[in-house]
């Protein structure tokens, strides 16, 4: 369900947005912040908005001051500027009931997001798409000096077509983003395309060794900084959707994997439950056996060798309460290698585990998945 709203920011301007509902109570709230020549109409946006608020969330897209439908102007941007819209959005779904919440942000909205998370209370989540870690190198590359002097003496540039004021220059100039992601607390994805001309993906593997917090860095290759391949578009999409499930609260507690498939559905074209992608079976099988250690529910996506293992657990935790009520080592995972061989797929993934005690180590888990009747499933797992 849409709502179309406005509402005002700390200086009173009326920002527009669009209030995607969920059908039920919302599990947590998701805010999508776009980029700088961008709005809340751009298609990646729209798709998240319709998706996961089928997944239970009250998802917010909006258009910042001077863009889209919003009051202000263009000329007048900064990340400043954004980080009091996105504190109002933040404050709309507050009003509204909605607790924890997600930050989704693209480009220049990708920057803000990592400026409002480093100061702000009730984040979960954050997965940011070809944003700037250093806006400074952008500028000393696309600007001479002589360049930024005429600027600050003229007051704007022409950029675009449009006015773009000194006050941005300064910002990027001057902005600490990285004293920003210091304090960020929440676990935060970093997707990019290596082949992002306007923001290089130096800037992503910069942000990615900045985080303290649990992490995944996704390049995705051949993607551009606007993701208008449609295999790195839905990819970055989809990833970004199975963050937000994994570490936003709510509907998803209650029948996860169904919500999971939801996701799979809508962006691999499945035709049921099992019928999912190579990616997406071991990881449904890394949720289920590593981080909820639910081993029955692991069971349902194995075959072959995986199965014949999992049966053995079974058999020697038979009557042990071993599940995340137990106070079990809390286990967060990324990807690190892909590899492809005769119509199987064999996935490497690193696994963070932090006891319950204090301290963390890390362990490697091979996944290798091969197509069964019933669809993908996990022939084979092996940790070292």
């Amino acid at each position: 369900m849409e709502e179309h709203l406005t509402f005002t920011n700390g200086k009173g301007e009326r920002l527009a947005g669009v209030l995607h509902r969920p059908a039920g109570k919302a599990g947590g709230g998701v805010l999508l912040c776009h980029g700088m020549e961008s709005s809340k109409e751009s298609l990646k946006l729209v798709h998240l908005s319709e998706t996961l608020s089928r997944a239970g969330y009250a998802v917010l897209r909006f258009d910042f001051t001077g863009a889209g439908a919003s009051t202000g102007d263009f000329e007048s941007i900064t990340c400043t500027r954004q980080v009091d819209d996105l504190a109002a959005a933040h404050g709309l779904l507050k009003d509204r009931g909605v607790g924890w919440v997600a930050l989704v942000g693209s480009s220049m909205g990708g920057t803000t997001a990592l400026m409002y998370a480093g100061a702000a209370d009730g984040v979960a989540a954050l997965v940011t798409l070809a944003a700037p870690f250093d806006p400074r190198e952008l500028i000393e590359r696309d600007y001479t000096p002589e360049a930024c002097t005429r600027w600050r003496a003229r007051g704007f540039i022409e950029f675009d077509g449009r006015r773009l004021n000194a006050s941005f220059l300064e910002e990027a100039l001057t902005i600490d983003v990285a004293a920003a992601v210091a304090r960020i607390t929440c676990p935060a994805l970093v997707i990019h395309g290596d082949a992002d001309a306007t923001v290089p993906v130096a800037h992503a593997h910069a942000l990615h060794a900045a985080l303290s917090v649990e992490k995944e860095l996704c390049i995705l290759p051949g993607a551009d900084h606007r993701f208008t391949g449609l295999e790195g578009r839905d990819e970055a999409l989809r990833r970004t959707e199975a963050w937000v499930l994994r570490h936003l609260g709510g509907p998803r507690e209650v029948n996860r994997r169904g919500v999971l498939c939801l996701v799979l559905l809508a962006l691999a074209g499945c035709q049921g439950e099992g019928d999912t992608t190579p990616q997406g079976a071991a990881e449904a099988f890394l949720d289920s056996h590593y981080v909820q250690i639910d081993l029955a529910r692991a069971r349902e996506f194995t075959a072959g060798l995986a199965r014949s293992k999992i049966d053995e657990e079974l058999r020697l935790t038979s009557g042990q309460a071993i599940d995340m009520s137990t106070r079990k080592p809390r286990i967060y995972y990324k990807l690190l290698q892909q590899r492809e061989s005769g119509g199987r797929t064999a996935f490497v993934y690193e696994l963070t585990i932090r006891p319950d005690g204090g301290g963390e180590f890390t362990r490697k888990l091979m996944i290798r998945v091969r197509r069964e009747d019933e669809g993908w499933r996990v022939s084979n797992y092996m940790e070292y």
